[in-house]
């Protein structure tokens, strides 16, 4: 999470985050920016074949959370974030980012969507 200089701290050592490969959206280069991202967010991640399909427009960064401890306060700091960070690798390469971030837990339940389409002091989050 983030400590109160909004820098990256190891408090989740026993998370384990497994963001779905998009098969339309993310190639290689995508994903290991977005495993690296969260790993300087202090989050252990690692790629996974994509298992949510929506039909729409838009498209959903979808993390699965896997661990005992589920998401906090900071969490949402922590997304917007990782929001940001994605938005800007999509724009500086051309290409569309996700409108959102989903995060489900280890039994496929939503546990948080938050917006990152206009990241910033209008953006939403809802926790579940």
């Amino acid at each position: 999470m983030l400590n109160e200089q909004g820098e990256a701290t190891r408090e989740n050592v026993g998370a384990k985050v497994f963001v779905e490969k998009n098969r339309v959206h993310m190639d290689d280069t995508d994903a290991a920016m977005v495993l690296a991202a969260l790993e300087d967010l202090g989050i252990e991640a690692e790629a996974t074949e994509q298992t949510t399909l929506l039909k729409a427009s838009w498209w959903v960064l979808t993390l699965h959370w896997i661990g005992d401890d589920l998401p906090h306060l900071g969490f949402d700091s922590l997304l917007t974030l990782l929001g940001q960070r994605v938005l800007q690798h999509y724009r500086d390469n051309g290409k569309s980012g996700p409108s959102r971030i989903d995060v489900k837990d280890a039994t496929d339940e939503i546990i948080v969507t938050h917006d990152i389409e206009s990241d910033g002091p209008d953006s939403s989050s809802s926790q579940r």
